[in-house]
């Protein structure tokens, strides 16, 4: 019988959102053995210096002053990233990818915020938006 290899763990860095937020996603992240927080920071201007320095693969930010041109100028430069955007209430989301492809999440669970930030095509039923 052969041994599955061990999963990488996915590298989280999160930025610049209200405590509670912060707070619920850090939790969930800390019960998955698979996903991992690497960094926390709160400036989010400085997003890919900080992405870069934490080796992650996934940023999550919250949707408060968050601009989709910084995000594609950041995946430009670093496309292997992602970046998940969630709405400051923690109900919906948006994934980020240079594929180009937006994934709509319309509920944040614990099950949908994990299978996001493993990269998963298909969230809990959600469809792909279709690019404009």
């Amino acid at each position: 019988m052969e041994r599955a290899k061990p999963t990488k763990p996915v590298r989280v860095l999160l930025m610049n959102m209200p405590r509670l937020l912060f707070d619920m996603i850090k939790g969930t992240i800390m019960s998955c053995q698979t996903v991992q927080v690497v960094n926390e920071t709160i400036i989010q201007g400085k997003m890919l210096p900080a992405a870069v320095a934490a080796k992650a693969d996934v940023v999550i930010v919250d949707d408060k002053d968050a601009s989709t041109e910084n995000f594609y100028q950041v995946l430009y430069r670093r496309p292997q990233l992602r970046i998940l955007m969630i709405s400051r209430d923690g109900r919906r989301g948006s994934l980020y990818e240079l594929r180009p492809r937006i994934t709509a999440i319309d509920e944040i669970s614990a099950e949908n915020l994990i299978a996001a930030l493993r990269g998963r095509a298909s969230i809990a039923g959600n469809e792909e938006m279709p690019q404009q």
